[in-house]
């Protein structure tokens, strides 16, 4: 099973939303990858391509709360541990309501986090010892677009770990 922690703080005029939890990582194509075995031409918020652009997947139930509502935005930053390295990400799919399928990041992502372990859409990587933080608040611009300013993400990932400590 896996626990999701939450915290919140407010410094000066800024509140910084994050959630933390150890998960495996599933690989997911959906988008604008060819290989993607599930079909799917495209993935929540539009169509990213899995090759080209770091993004995780949450479950619908942590990125929409009835009563406090949208906690995650699409595009919200994540900081990504695997591999003993860290890696920025964005929120760029959902895969249901179950809180049990947490843990899945593109292509991408998870082959950057795992370049030995030949991870595709059949095969992820199975060991819960990946650190998933998610800033619910900081949200790279440019939704429903293929891919993403890598720069930009990596500028918005800096600065937001740097205020959160």
């Amino acid at each position: 099973m896996v626990t999701v922690y939450t915290d919140l703080m407010d410094r000066d005029d800024t509140t910084i939303r994050a959630m933390s939890f150890m998960a495996d990582m599933d690989v997911d194509c959906d988008g604008a990858e060819p290989n993607d075995p599930s079909g799917q031409g495209q993935t929540t918020w539009g169509y990213l391509n899995a090759d080209q652009v770091p993004f995780y997947v949450l479950p619908q139930s942590l990125v929409f709360d009835e009563t406090d509502g949208e906690f995650v935005q699409p595009n919200s930053l994540g900081a990504i541990i695997c591999g003993g390295k860290m890696f920025y990400a964005i929120m760029g799919d959902t895969n249901g309501d179950d809180v049990e399928h947490i843990g899945e990041a593109s292509i991408l992502l998870a082959q950057t986090c795992f370049p030995n372990d030949n991870l595709g859409g059949n095969n992820g990587h199975t060991s819960l010892d990946v650190a998933y933080i998610v800033f619910g608040d900081a949200v790279l611009p440019g939704d429903n677009q293929m891919t993403i300013d890598i720069q930009a993400l990596k500028d918005l990932g800096d600065r937001t770990v740097r205020e959160f400590q």
